[in-house]
């Protein structure tokens, strides 16, 4: 498929004419045809000219998808870090951003914020002591510190791409409830 149309200058002379004496039949009311009226002189020389023709601009919107996570240790240490200051700051919302597709299925973001927002013993300073990768590069086990002294394991699985917080299964019973339930579950 050639990108390009050719028009020569003769031709366009004859557009020009046909163009011109349209107009002129129209305000003075005259129905001759333009073309018989307009040709072009053969003394004139033929030069092309080019005009491009370019494909339709698509419609649909410019989609950017964020970069993914490294599928590396330090990938697993950074997403552990977001995690770390999402807590400290108490940004719930963002935290549940961090959760693995079976965590968001079994809470909702307004429900996983509010019982959040509502339970002191999750507003804790926790430690993160190490974190380690599997062969496969696809679990990070988190070892961690609660602020009076427990130390408990949670895992990091890498999903589509990023890292993401799998709650365990003690975390999954309180949130498979309601929020009300979950606050009572979890003494709150």
């Amino acid at each position: 498929m050639n990108a390009c149309r050719s028009i020569t200058s003769a031709g366009m002379a004859v557009a020009l004419a046909t163009v011109m004496a349209g107009l002129a039949a129209c305000t003075s009311g005259a129905s001759a045809h333009p073309a018989a009226q307009a040709t072009p002189s053969s003394a004139q020389p033929a030069t092309t000219a080019v005009i491009p023709s370019f494909p339709p601009i698509s419609q649909t919107p410019l989609v950017t998808t964020p970069p993914h996570d490294p599928q590396t240790y330090e990938g697993a240490q950074a997403a552990v870090r977001k995690i770390e200051s999402y807590t400290a700051h108490h940004n719930w919302a963002a935290d549940w951003e961090m959760l693995t597709k079976t965590g968001k299925e079994a809470m909702t973001k307004a429900d996983y914020v509010y019982v959040f927002s509502h339970c002191a013993a999750f507003v804790t300073k926790e430690q993160f002591l190490s974190v380690s990768l599997n062969d496969a590069k696809t679990v990070a086990s988190v070892d961690t510190q609660a602020g009076d002294g427990t130390e408990y394991t949670w895992n990091l699985v890498y999903e589509d791409g990023f890292w993401k917080h799998q709650p365990s299964s003690d975390a999954m019973k309180w949130m498979t409830l309601s929020r009300t339930k979950a606050l009572r579950y979890l003494d709150c």
